[in-house]
């Protein structure tokens, strides 16, 4: 957020950039600005909000309600959409684009339960011919698929993405570090091509151990220009799951069912018949499970924008063996910053 604010506050002040390079810069610079407030309110809810580089300013700033940062965010990212062209610089998709800043307001019109904008939102993309849902499930995370909206480079020598170097155990007799509860694997139907070609699985000492394998690869010994993954940030799949909901809050439960099998379709499976709204947003919480399990935190994040969280968690902490409290919905503010800003307050169950 502090290099954001940087290039936000450089750019404006600089008689050295044209002007349309000026604009493309801040703009860049806001959604990188709303995109970190947005995990920041979901992981701490009540933040400061930091729009300026006056560090004595700013050591001070106290946690404001949610709803405030939520207009900031919406005021970057309207004003970056204005900004910035439609067309990415290349293939790669690597560089913010109006497409990318679309597509992530369609998921804070969601989150704000802004119904109709999130569809508006959501139409920019899924009617843009440069994004479709691929066919082959194995390129959906390749660098060459035309499924992702946004992708983040290799920043470091010999990994292609943090979820490969995450997910895909060192070798095959290893136990994997992160694996699919039984919950999740036993949701995938046995048609379902994305247990295929998205779940792996080591067998040690006789169990099997299932995990993510969306991105196929741990590490690589090539040069980065010669990767072929890259890190999807922002994917079409869940643009279409966006506007499913946003649908069916509206009460368009054909329309919402329409998207709502386009990603099951995809998948392999059938078309599915619902009776009416609940029926249908029961069924997109389950598919957002399925289609998007290991990304973003995805799944977390449902579980608490639907107030499932209380419902669903206590059982998967005694698989764990320990117990859920209503109060783990929100991370601790970390030691530090409360002892460097006696304006802040810690998150309650932490105190």
């Amino acid at each position: 957020i502090y290099r954001a604010n940087a290039c936000i506050e450089g750019c404006t002040k600089s008689t050295q950039l044209v002007e349309s390079l000026k604009k493309r810069l801040i703009a860049e610079a806001k959604f990188f600005r709303a995109y970190s407030y947005f995990y920041l309110l979901n992981i701490y809810a009540d933040v400061p909000l930091i729009t300026g580089t006056d560090f004595k300013v700013n050591e001070s700033k106290p946690r404001v309600p949610i709803t405030e940062v939520y207009n900031q965010i919406i005021k970057d990212l309207s004003e970056a959409e204005a900004d910035l062209q439609l067309s990415n610089e290349s293939s790669e998709r690597v560089r913010v684009d109006k497409a990318v800043v679309q597509a992530f307001l369609a998921r804070v019109y969601l989150y704000t339960k802004n119904w109709s904008d999130a569809e508006i939102a959501a139409n920019n993309i899924i009617d843009n011919p440069n994004y479709v849902l691929e066919t082959d499930l194995d390129q959906a995370f390749a660098s060459s698929g035309r499924e992702a909206i946004f992708r983040l480079m290799p920043a470091n020598p010999g990994f292609e993405t943090p979820e490969g170097f995450l997910f895909v155990p060192s070798n095959s007799s290893t136990i994997p570090k992160y694996y699919i509860s039984e919950s999740l694997l036993s949701s995938f139907s046995a048609e379902d091509k994305r247990r295929e070609h998205w779940l792996n699985k080591n067998t040690v000492n006789g169990t099997d151990y299932y995990y993510p394998y969306k991105y196929k690869t741990r590490r690589q010994s090539q040069p980065s220009s010669d990767f072929t993954e890259r890190y999807n940030v922002l994917r079409l799949a869940e643009t279409y799951l966006i506007r499913a909901e946003a649908r069916a809050q509206q009460d368009k439960v054909d329309d919402g069912l329409e998207d709502l099998n386009r990603i099951r379709g995809r998948a392999g499976l059938q078309d599915t018949t619902l009776s009416g709204k609940d029926e249908l947003l029961a069924a997109i919480f389950n598919e957002r499970r399925l289609e998007l399990f290991a990304e973003g935190a995805h799944r977390w994040l449902d579980m608490k924008r639907t107030d499932r969280i209380d419902a669903i968690m206590p059982a998967v902490a005694v698989i764990k063996g320990t117990t859920w409290s209503p109060e783990d919905k929100l991370w601790p503010i970390p030691f530090y910053q409360i002892q460097s800003n006696p304006a802040l307050t810690q998150n309650p169950g932490y105190q």
